[in-house]
């Protein structure tokens, strides 16, 4: 159970919104791969023996970036792992402990409108925070329906 998500975001919904102001945006094999482990990590309950070899593909994507001292939402230290493309950043927050995830962090790096249905095109100046969030506990159970 995740206790400190205001909203579901993930990698390909941000992805999503960024294209839809109709410009053309292809994505890399390696987005994609970073995106499926952002995905994962974020939103499975994975063994640690899944989450440790995540952790170590993840410096292995070209294009990805490690910042060994990133500060998450709520104050903890992790390792982050960044991708950046032509439009914004995204971090992979992890706990260089036990690779638990730890949060996300998500900015834009240029200046964007875009545009999406049923409301007027949104101005997005570099540096706007997109996603922000942090994981501070996770509980598993036997069955669907049941509290921990």
């Amino acid at each position: 159970m995740l206790l400190s998500r205001i909203d579901k975001v993930t990698a390909e919904s941000m992805a999503r919104m960024f294209n839809s102001d109709g410009s053309p945006h292809e994505e890399s094999r390696e987005q994609r791969l970073f995106q499926a482990i952002y995905q994962l990590m974020g939103e499975q309950a994975l063994s640690p023996e899944v989450r440790a070899a995540l952790f170590r593909a993840l410096p292995l994507i070209e294009g990805v970036a490690v910042r060994p001292d990133a500060v998450g939402a709520e104050g903890r230290h992790g390792v982050a792992f960044s991708y950046t493309d032509d439009r914004a950043r995204y971090e992979l927050i992890l706990s260089p402990d036990d690779f638990r995830y730890l949060g996300t962090y998500g900015v834009t790096v240029a200046d964007r409108t875009i545009r999406s249905t049923g409301s007027g095109p949104v101005f997005l100046p570099a540096g706007t925070p997109l996603v922000l969030n942090a994981q501070l506990e996770t509980h598993l159970v036997d069955k669907a329906g049941q509290r921990p």
